[in-house]
């Protein structure tokens, strides 16, 4: 069988393609382990699996795998994920069959950690990045790298139009990662082959400006929860970029460390957490003066991040390159004696590539 592989994230000049893809791998159906679904009180975290085309479930109350989801629907390089604002949903693009998955992310429900396929396919070829509006969830922005175009996937439930394609809207060369602003009405694209950032106004799913970038390579990008600005990883250039969204322009460049690959905030307290994949860490900037604060040291290969509701947990998705992957608990409690080092490292399956957190039970953890 043949295989298909890409590299993740290469600097090389043969190949520039991002993500390593695996083709042809065989995968069982769901494999679940204690606790059962539904007994969590805790937030539950969602982790693509490229290589072994899975999704890890973990429970974050105890920082455990509790199930594997394994299905047809789930195989053909799992990529990027993301969640809707009401928690329900996690949408997931899958790189070999340019199509999307749905989790149902409700705990409530009886159809709880099962995986469907959206109705039509997302219009483009090789999507990567995936961001849903997050102000009202319904609307899905899919970059796909291969035909340099993002798609947009109605995802509301209550459209006659639900989880269907609506919209395809050309961007630069290589489009790589998505991010929707607060108000959801822009949205920025990084494009890795033309070096810039599209935006995009979604009222009218048109680019309206695009932001040169240089030879930097631009990588994850994400809006702050506060203010006016975008955090963006430059991967040549080993900085992140910061912009203002209201005339979108770069306004500050922050050193931080090898090959930055993707970006979190702290929903509360004024920090962004950066992946070093080169350097193996984590990169802690301080927004208010745009200066890095800590490092802190990962697994091997970081790349996907997030950040619990009450800011006091950061989870680190390690690639680790065809052996089992893993995920770095970190401790961003600032009263806590551990703050701002690893608590617990999670082994997940081959190729984990990104991760999401359902705002459920926050209240009940640590």
């Amino acid at each position: 069988m043949r295989h298909i592989i890409r590299s993740l994230f290469s600097t090389s000049p043969v190949s520039r393609r991002r993500w390593l893809v695996l083709a042809g791998v065989t995968v069982g159906a769901l494999v679940a382990a204690a606790p059962a679904f539904g007994q969590c009180s805790c937030p539950i975290a969602y982790v693509t699996n490229q290589y072994s085309n899975t999704i890890s479930v973990v429970d974050t109350g105890v920082n455990t795998v509790i199930a594997t989801l394994g299905t047809t629907n789930v195989e053909n390089q799992p990529s990027d994920i993301a969640i809707t604002p009401d928690g329900t949903r996690a949408y997931f693009t899958r790189l070999g069959s340019n199509i999307l998955s749905v989790i149902n992310t409700d705990p409530s429900s009886s159809l709880f950690d099962t995986v469907t396929p959206i109705n039509t396919q997302t219009g483009g070829t090789a999507p990567l990045g995936i961001a849903i509006t997050p102000d009202d969830g319904t609307r899905a922005y899919v970059a796909n790298e291969s035909t340099n175009d993002v798609s947009v996937i109605d995802t509301n439930p209550s459209s006659p139009t639900y989880n269907r394609l609506i919209a395809i809207i050309p961007v630069g060369t290589d489009p790589v990662e998505v991010a929707v602003s607060r108000n959801g009405e822009k949205v920025y694209v990084t494009n890795q082959g033309s070096n810039s950032v599209s935006v995009i106004n979604t009222d009218t799913n048109k680019v309206v400006d695009t932001i040169p970038l240089g030879s930097s390579k631009p990588g994850g990008v994400a809006f702050a929860p506060y203010g006016h600005f975008a955090y963006m990883a430059n991967q040549n250039e080993n900085t992140v970029s910061v912009i203002d969204t209201i005339t979108n322009k770069v306004i500050d460049t922050i050193k931080v460390g090898t090959t930055p690959l993707l970006i979190a905030f702290s929903p509360h307290r004024h920090l962004a957490y950066v992946t070093n994949s080169g350097s193996n860490s984590v990169s802690v900037i301080d927004t208010d003066t745009d200066k890095v604060v800590q490092t802190i040291p990962v697994g091997t290969y970081p790349a996907g991040v997030a950040v619990t509701r009450d800011g006091n947990r950061v989870y680190v998705v390690n690639f680790n390159f065809g052996d089992a992957g893993s995920v770095s608990v970190i401790d961003t409690k600032p009263t806590s004696p551990t703050f701002n080092t690893v608590l617990k490292t999670i082994e997940v399956q081959s190729g984990p590539r990104e991760i999401v957190i359902t705002p459920f039970g926050v209240e009940y953890c640590r």
